[in-house]
């Protein structure tokens, strides 16, 4: 292609690159470095979903610019581009329904223990079950000797995980974490199960879909978490070309953020969906996986669908 084609291309498309600018394009990563990347010794593996029927003319040019390394004059250079990583927090970086089940197990354990002491007297037993039921939940998760010393250990590495991913998405963009749950819990499961990442939480944007939206949207859960992801439009320039990472356990946030998509005038979106209701071990290997492939995926310049799964005994 000659010159002069080339730059009346990249003009009409507004594309452009900028020496010694890296906001003002995506680096070229093949999809065999991602897949590369993921072969390894872990029991999970990237699953790379071919999108290239539904990427735009205009991101496959940005891609193939990206190859060649094309300059055009600065006058010409549209404003940066933008990234967006958005993150869930339950059984995505952290193993919620696992800690929870914990707790529920041993408070039915409780109440079957205490309700075998026959020869304590119906009055006492009754303070006992009134304790038991009405002890705040809260509680259960503070006493440490409800998790044996190798969850302990997993929860420690998993948050020194998190923590490094955390610090590279705040490296590359803007970023959220969307929880349906409240953002106290947010704050409250980081600070017994991974007391590290606390701080770094601060940095974030943490929306609570359901603290904004449960009244409007009663019991509407999906509906909660597609007008969070909404509002990152109003944080967001919407003419500028928008880079968007979503990663979570469910597909819910997998259609929000392709939603969330259309409300921009370019945009690539990408998304890591991690295997539902996973054990401290599980989570841990997967959050390993997308740490060594983080700006792999989030720089990428396509539509990525990524799925871990668990490799075939």
């Amino acid at each position: 292609m000659k010159d002069h084609v080339r730059e009346k291309l990249i003009i009409r498309l507004g594309i452009t690159k900028e020496i010694r600018d890296r906001d003002s394009t995506y680096p070229t990563i093949s999809d065999e470095e991602i897949k590369e990347n993921s072969e390894s010794d872990s029991e999970f593996s990237m699953k790379l979903l071919d999108l290239s029927r539904s990427d735009s003319s205009r991101l496959k040019y940005l891609r193939k610019l990206s190859y060649l390394k094309v300059w055009v004059p600065s006058i010409y250079r549209p404003p940066k581009h933008q990234t967006a990583i958005i993150f869930d927090w339950d059984d995505t970086l952290i193993c919620t329904s696992y800690l929870t089940s914990i707790i529920e197990n041993i408070k039915r354990e409780r109440m079957l223990s205490y309700n075998r002491l026959s020869n304590v007297n119906s009055s006492a037993r009754g303070e006992l079950e009134h304790f038991i039921l009405n002890k705040n939940d809260n509680d259960y998760h503070n006493e440490p000797f409800y998790i044996n010393d190798n969850v302990k250990n997993i929860l420690n590495i998993t948050q020194k995980c998190v923590l490094e991913i955390l610090n590279k998405a705040l490296n590359i963009g803007y970023v959220f974490l969307i929880t349906n749950a409240s953002e106290d819990w947010v704050y409250y499961s980081a600070n017994v199960y991974m007391p590290d990442v606390v701080d770094v939480l601060s940095s974030l944007t943490v929306i609570s879909a359901r603290s904004k939206y449960e009244q409007k949207y009663p019991g509407d859960y999906h509906k909660w978490k597609l007008y969070a992801f909404l509002e990152i439009q109003k944080k967001l320039n919407s003419e500028t070309i928008t880079n968007l990472i979503s990663i979570g356990d469910s597909i819910i946030e997998m259609e929000a953020v392709h939603i969330l998509g259309r409300e921009f005038s370019e945009s690539l979106v990408k998304t890591v969906k991690l295997k539902e209701t996973p054990t401290p071990d599980e989570l841990y290997k997967q959050l390993s996986l997308i740490n060594s492939n983080f700006e792999s995926i989030c720089l990428n310049a396509r539509n990525l669908r990524i799925v871990l799964e668990k490799r075939a005994l």
